[in-house]
């Protein structure tokens, strides 16, 4: 009898501490994190009680206490390594586990884009034609030339390493808009694609683990782009020369999935472009300028996303002055303070339809 009464209270007692013991650690060690350094979003904070929103505090509630919990990212980091691991899936939706290890990403209807499955309306088509026409007329207007580029998606080029279920289209919905682009216009449009195709062989050109591309990729960007500005423009993209560093690079992906520390690849240095040029960085709020001693005097003012960012060490080494920008910064009176004598209007292949923006008054 005594016996029993024992088992009992350690029951109740087990039983109590599955109850409290959460509560109780919450608020002993809860996170106080107000950003997910892994998941790059702003964490839910505490719902203050109202009375008149009863019904929503607690789903309110709920959603700030877990995204609090003490231990949280060590917890969700080794689910996901299980998950990855084991079962081959990803914790968050938004990142394809592919054939391999590869990580993909499913967020701006990349992957739609890439099957198809979602294509531009000849409306949509129409319109960022339109604005690009209106924004390189007016470049035109002050002698300045004007180029576009979009830069190919990871998933376009690297297709065979995604899950079967994935099925990339003859042409992406990207390739659709290009084709439409250069039918009924003659905007200088530069996409890399088959260079990329051609080398990815002998090189690997993206980050496995990241949505962008390797600092090798980035130069095959910055080779196309060039032949497009210059015919005489030449060199051989079969002996590139580079090292691997021991810093880590980014890796967007596998942050998201909290294996960031389990999942990276080092940074790679070219070592034989344009070696011989030097060059140096002024940063403002607004934009980069890299100023270099090449021979070639001409300022190129640079518009677009993170793509841009890999192409910096190799680009800046062509002209003596090259000043990079975020879309999102432009404002039509830089043209006056910048004096360009090129500008290069770049998008990365899923944000296509960011080249709708206008960029000139």
């Amino acid at each position: 009898m005594k016996k029993n009464k024992t088992v009992n209270i350690i029951i109740i007692i087990v039983f109590l501490l599955i109850i409290f013991l959460p509560q109780f650690l919450f608020w002993i060690f809860g996170n106080n994190e107000e950003v997910s350094n892994t998941e790059n979003r702003v964490l839910k904070s505490k719902p203050k009680f109202k009375l008149s929103q009863i019904v929503d505090y607690p789903k309110q509630f709920d959603d700030y206490y877990n995204d609090h919990l003490p231990f949280r990212n060590s917890l969700r980091k080794y689910w996901s390594l299980i998950n990855y691991k084991l079962f081959n899936t990803s914790v968050d939706n938004s990142v394809i586990i592919g054939k391999d290890g590869w990580l993909f990403y499913r967020g701006d209807t990349i992957i739609e884009k890439l099957t198809a499955s979602t294509k531009y309306t000849e409306d949509e088509k129409e319109n960022i034609l339109n604005t690009l026409k209106s924004n390189i007329n007016k470049f035109k207007e002050k002698n300045i030339k004007a180029y576009v580029m979009i830069a190919p998606d990871k998933e376009n080029i690297y297709s065979e390493k995604l899950p079967k279920s994935i099925k990339k289209a003859e042409n992406t919905a990207t390739e659709e808009l290009i084709n439409y682009i250069k039918e009924n216009s003659d905007i200088n449009i530069v996409y890399p694609k088959e260079n990329l195709l051609n080398v990815k062989d002998k090189y690997q050109l993206y980050r496995k683990y990241d949505t962008h591309w390797n600092t090798i990729g980035a130069l095959i960007g910055t080779i196309s782009l060039q032949k497009e500005i210059d015919n005489n423009f030449n060199y051989d993209i079969n002996n590139i020369e580079f090292e691997e560093t021991d810093e880590i690079d980014k890796r967007d992906l596998s942050t998201f999935i909290n294996l960031q520390d389990e999942l990276f690849e080092n940074k790679i240095n070219i070592k034989n472009f344009y070696d011989n040029i030097e060059y140096q960085e002024n940063k403002t709020d607004v934009y980069e300028e890299y100023i270099s001693n090449s021979s070639n005097n001409q300022t190129v003012m640079f518009i677009g996303d993170s793509f841009r960012t890999n192409m910096k060490p190799t680009f800046s080494r062509l002209y003596k002055r090259v000043v990079y920008l975020h879309r999102d910064k432009y404002t039509y009176d830089l043209i006056e303070k910048i004096k360009p004598d090129i500008v290069v209007i770049e998008a990365v292949e899923r944000s296509s339809d960011k080249l709708e923006k206008k960029l000139t008054n």
